[in-house]
């Protein structure tokens, strides 16, 4: 498929009316995710030529980052969603057993039951948030390397654009 439209939209602010590119297409560099593009590598200020195909490979890395990123935040919700709800159920199960306790006249093996109960959701809610909060620090992480990875594809594709541009100056000029 083409490029998703959000990473059109950046190529289009690049290259404006002038973009003599033709669109990249990324579906087969999907796979390649975790290879960083040569281009990435260069040194800021390194003129030497750059090609479509690192220009790809830098998109494709950048758009795998966002949507990895994007999987690992919807991850984090859902098991904050799912901590939420083991406290309410947690909280719950605690106000039941201490309501039984303050009611009862003698202490009886189920009221102990019950108060474990209520410890081990409590426990279960803490370790879901822990595991909310990892996920989070993971969506951070990718999001802040996805934004590293995007400006590499946004200078790679300025190179490409430029050196199309100059290439194209050249032959008008014989």
């Amino acid at each position: 498929p083409l490029l998703s439209g959000s990473s059109l939209a950046r190529i289009s602010i690049l290259g404006g009316n002038k973009c003599v590119a033709p669109p990249l297409r990324t579906s087969h560099l999907r796979r390649l995710s975790n290879v960083r593009p040569t281009c990435a590598s260069r040194a800021p200020g390194d003129d030497s030529i750059i090609t479509e195909e690192e220009v790809e490979l830098a998109v494709a890395r950048a758009e795998d980052l966002w949507e990895r990123a994007l999987a690992a935040r919807k991850k984090a919700d859902e098991f904050s969603s799912m901590a939420e709800q083991a406290a309410m159920l947690s909280q719950n199960k605690a106000e039941s057993a201490s309501q039984e306790i303050g009611e009862s006249k003698k202490f009886g093996l189920k009221m102990i039951a019950k108060s474990q109960m209520a410890m081990n959701s409590s426990m279960d809610a803490a370790k879901m948030l822990k595991d909310a909060g990892e996920e989070s620090a993971r969506a951070d992480a990718l999001e802040a390397e996805a934004e590293v990875a995007l400006k590499e594809s946004e200078e790679a594709l300025e190179r490409l654009m430029a050196a199309s541009e100059g290439s194209l100056d050249l032959s008008e000029e014989e």
